[in-house]
C-alpha cells in the first residue's frame, strides 16, 4: 500500500497529526466556531460530540482545508490546509452521510476511480479491493451496478472507498448508521487494525455513545461552537474510586494525603473521588484517613459514564 510517513517529517517528533488553536468561524452574522481548541495525536481515535448545529461538520471541512478561519491557528501535520487544502486531502480519506457514489456504476468501477484520483497503482487496489469486499461479505456484488443497492450495502461500499487508499487520516460521519451487526464488528476491526499498523488517525462525528465508548480513545463534546469537554477514554481515565466520608471532615488534612501522593481529587458532600483506581495507592490512603480520625463508609470504583457526561453538557446552562 501507499507509504505511511508523515507530510512534514519534523512533525513526526511532535506525534500530533492535528492541531487546532482558538478558531473563530462565523458564516455571515451567523457564528459557528467561537474559540475551539484541541491536539489530536497520531493514531488516535476521536470522537466529536455534540448536537446538530454544534460546529462539528464545519471543523472537518477547515481540517480539510474546504473552508478558511477568520481568527486562530490550525495545523495538520504541520501545515495550513487552507494554504495546503490539495496536499492535505490526498491524504485523507472521508466518509460522509452521502455515501457520494456513483450509482450507475458498479462497485468495482466506483472503487477503481477513487483508487486511480489517489494516485493507487492497478496492483494496490486491485488485491484490496478484493480484500475488502471479502470482509464486509460483499464479493459477489463487486461487478453490480448500485444503484438498486440497499442503504446498507451502500454504505459498505462508501467505507471500502473511503479506507482504500490506505489515508493518514480518516474522517467518518456516523459511520455505523445503516449497518447489520456484524458489518459493524467488521468496521471495528478495520479501525483497530489500522490504526495499530499504519497508525492511522481517525475522526468520528456520531451521536451513538455506545460506539464510541467500544473504538474510541477520546471524546470531544462541543456545545455551541466550542469544545466544552475535552476526555480522554483510556481504561485509567476511565475509572475513578469514591471514598464515601463520615461526620466532620477536615479538609485540610485531606489536601495534605491527597498531595502527598500527588493526585488529583474532589471533595463534594462527604465523597473524596479520585481518578486512581490501584489498590495499595487507595488502601495507603484510607489507612492515612483513619489516623487523622476522618471515618470511612465505604468505598468503590466507578466507570466513567459518558452518556451521563453527554447529557449534563447539553442540559448546563450557558455560561
Amino acid at each position: 500500500m501507499r507509504d505511511t510517513t508523515p507530510l512534514v517529517t519534523e512533525e513526526k517528533n511532535n506525534q500530533h497529526t492535528i492541531r487546532v488553536t482558538n478558531v473563530y468561524k462565523s458564516f455571515g452574522p451567523k457564528s459557528v466556531l467561537n474559540g475551539v481548541n484541541f491536539i489530536i495525536q497520531e493514531g488516535e481515535v476521536t470522537a466529536f460530540l455534540g448536537h446538530n448545529g454544534a460546529g462539528k461538520t464545519t471543523l472537518l471541512r477547515i481540517i480539510l482545508g474546504l473552508v478558511d478561519i477568520e481568527n486562530g491557528e490550525v495545523s495538520v501535520f504541520g501545515e495550513n490546509p487552507f494554504l495546503s487544502g490539495e496536499r492535505i486531502r490526498k491524504v485523507c480519506g472521508v466518509l460522509c452521510e452521502d455515501t457520494g457514489l456513483y450509482e450507475s456504476l458498479t462497485v468495482y468501477d466506483n472503487l477503481k476511480f477513487f483508487a486511480e484520483i489517489y494516485g493507487c497503482s492497478k496492483k494496490e487496489y486491485e488485491e484490496q479491493i478484493d480484500i475488502l469486499l471479502k470482509r464486509f461479505d460483499i464479493l459477489e456484488t463487486k461487478h453490480q451496478i448500485i444503484k438498486n443497492f440497499s442503504m446498507g450495502m451502500k454504505k459498505k461500499v462508501a467505507i471500502i472507498r473511503t479506507i482504500l487508499h490506505n489515508p493518514k487520516i480518516v474522517l467518518m460521519d456516523e459511520p455505523v448508521n445503516s449497518l447489520d451487526p456484524v458489518s459493524i464488528l467488521t468496521l471495528h476491526d478495520i479501525i483497530k487494525e489500522r490504526k495499530e499498523k499504519y497508525n492511522t488517525t481517525f475522526l468520528i462525528t456520531t451521536h451513538n455513545l455506545e460506539e464510541v465508548k467500544k473504538i474510541c480513545d477520546k471524546i470531544v463534546i462541543m456545545k455551541k461552537g466550542k469544545n466544552v469537554v475535552e476526555q480522554s477514554l483510556s481504561l485509567d481515565s476511565y475509572l475513578k474510586t469514591n471514598i464515601e466520608l463520615l461526620g466532620d471532615i477536615e479538609t485540610e488534612s485531606v489536601k495534605t494525603i491527597m498531595d502527598q501522593h500527588h493526585l488529583t481529587y474532589t471533595l463534594n458532600d462527604h465523597q473524596l473521588i479520585t481518578p486512581e483506581t490501584d489498590k495499595q495507592v487507595i488502601s495507603e490512603i484510607i489507612r492515612e484517613l483513619v489516623y487523622h480520625k476522618i471515618s470511612i463508609c465505604g468505598v468503590s470504583k466507578e466507570q466513567f459514564d459518558l452518556n451521563k457526561l453527554y447529557l449534563e453538557t447539553e442540559e448546563a446552562e450557558n455560561e
